[in-house]
């Protein structure tokens, strides 16, 4: 059995957490969020799965609007396109009050490389975002002239020929990064979708050569974002993954509360 990082509070039906925190134990957990200046909250498996939004994820972000937090690793969307999603399944949100890989690997080589040419494994709107932010971004099959620089995030379109081309640039000497190193997220009745860090893991076993960064939980820069100017004991985290919800807010000290399918945010309630 894999146990949760030493500090986190598990919501499970059938073992507690180190602490001993067990589901009658839940007005702990109310109290919790109500006393955090900062809730940060996961998206897939937290607050949406399968197309649509899970039992009381619309209650909870209405009642801590003013400090809650979406803190994902999705590289597929911008906090304006994940916004108009989330509205749709009935889940109102700010998309200033969206945290996502994606977009802050974006931000982060827009910064770095202003202008640079940027080979993309991405969705449509990773690549206009890409544009709007100075960055030059080529498809795999235009990648003849040398780019700058690749960037993984997840491209539901992606190919056998897209990802050898990111190995052969890569061999090259062409740096890259990556945008999410989860494997998988939780999808249709809790089975797994493929994810940014599987691409990621082709590249590096291909290549035997890290990427420069990989953006996204558990890195700390991701929910330093997120907390703006607020102390990480002074917030909380709630997520469903071990090893990047959870190990990431254990490494700064930070409250976490580990959901599950059985005991869902709408338990917090």
């Amino acid at each position: 059995m894999t146990m949760p990082p030493p500090g986190s509070i598990t919501m499970n039906d059938n073992q507690p957490s180190p602490m001993g925190i067990r589901p009658d134990k839940l007005e702990d957990y109310r109290l919790l969020l109500d006393r955090q200046e900062r809730i940060l909250c996961d998206l897939d498996g937290c607050l949406i799965q399968d197309g649509k939004a899970i039992d009381g994820a619309a209650a909870l972000v209405d009642r801590y609007r003013q400090k809650f937090r979406i803190l994902s690793n999705n590289s597929t969307d911008t906090p304006q396109t994940l916004a108009r999603k989330l509205d749709g399944y009935g889940i109102e949100i700010d998309p200033v009050q969206i945290i996502l890989a994606g977009s802050a690997a974006v931000d982060l080589l827009a910064k770095d490389y202003p202008g640079a040419r940027i080979l993309l494994l991405a969705s449509p709107a990773i690549e206009d975002y890409a544009k709007k932010q100075g960055l030059r971004p080529i498809a795999p099959a235009d990648a003849d002239e040398l780019p700058d620089l690749v960037l993984i995030c997840r491209d539901t379109a992606f190919s056998y020929e897209s990802v050898q081309t990111v190995i052969e640039l890569v061999s090259r000497g062409i740096p890259y990064y990556a945008a999410n190193p989860d494997l998988t997220h939780p999808g249709r009745d809790g089975l797994p979708v493929i994810e940014t860090g599987l691409i990621l893991q082709m590249v590096q076993m291909a290549t035997a050569l890290k990427p420069k960064a990989v953006i996204g939980k558990p890195e700390p820069d991701l929910f330093l974002a997120a907390l703006e100017n607020v102390a990480p004991a002074n917030a909380v985290m709630i997520g469903d993954n071990l090893r990047t919800d959870m190990e990431g807010a254990t490494r700064l000290r930070m409250p976490n509360i580990r959901v599950s399918p059985n005991l869902t945010v709408g338990c917090l309630l």
